[in-house]
């Protein structure tokens, strides 16, 4: 059995984005800008980008990240796996969590730091405060991207109807001049 510790940093070393963090957590938890890392066996496990070919999984020395501003660990628990297990979950994740898959509000650090703790079966889930920007943040991309879908497809539609319409014109414009032209020959 060993221990489960859930990591959490400031997303980036800026004083800003401490206090961001401090202020928006301490709302009722609704939330900030985290990094997060899972501690296993002496040894922290996150997920970031990486080029193509390459596991976005890596490991470090727990709680020592430089990219990251040390916030809080939180205890999850006792994992009843072996070494051996916790190895095997590791690296089947290093598969499933490739580095250009990374998405800083729908597969980020969190994220894997979640599915991490479900594969452990430890007592403890990750807190929702932990990704509830990035959750937010995705609504928004959403809605931002079915906007512009439907100016679009509005804006197709209006040349659609543009065109038509000229055909029309021209249509009408050559039987007004045939009209014109055989009344005019008269």
């Amino acid at each position: 059995m060993s221990e489960v510790t859930l990591h959490v940093y400031d997303v980036t070393n800026k004083a800003v984005i401490g206090y961001l963090n401090a202020v928006t957590k301490g709302l009722g938890h609704v939330g900030g800008a985290f990094h997060g890392g899972v501690e296993v066996n002496g040894v922290e496990y996150s997920f970031g980008y990486m080029p193509e070919g390459h596991s976005g999984v890596y490991e470090q020395e727990p709680k020592q990240s430089d990219q990251h501003k040390y916030r809080e660990s939180i205890c999850m628990g006792k994992t009843q796996k072996e070494s051996g297990q916790v190895l095997a979950i590791v690296e089947r994740l290093k598969r499933e969590w490739q580095g250009p898959s990374y998405d800083v509000l729908t597969r980020n650090c969190c994220h894997f730091s979640a599915a991490l703790i479900d594969e452990l079966d430890v007592p403890e889930k990750v807190p929702a405060w932990l990704n509830r920007f990035a959750g937010i943040g995705s609504k928004g991309r959403d809605l931002g991207e079915g906007i512009q879908a439907k100016a679009t497809e509005a804006n197709r539609s209006m040349k659609a109807e543009d065109s038509t319409a000229s055909k029309i014109k021209n249509k009408a414009s050559n039987l007004v001049g045939k009209i014109g032209a055989k009344f005019g020959k008269k």
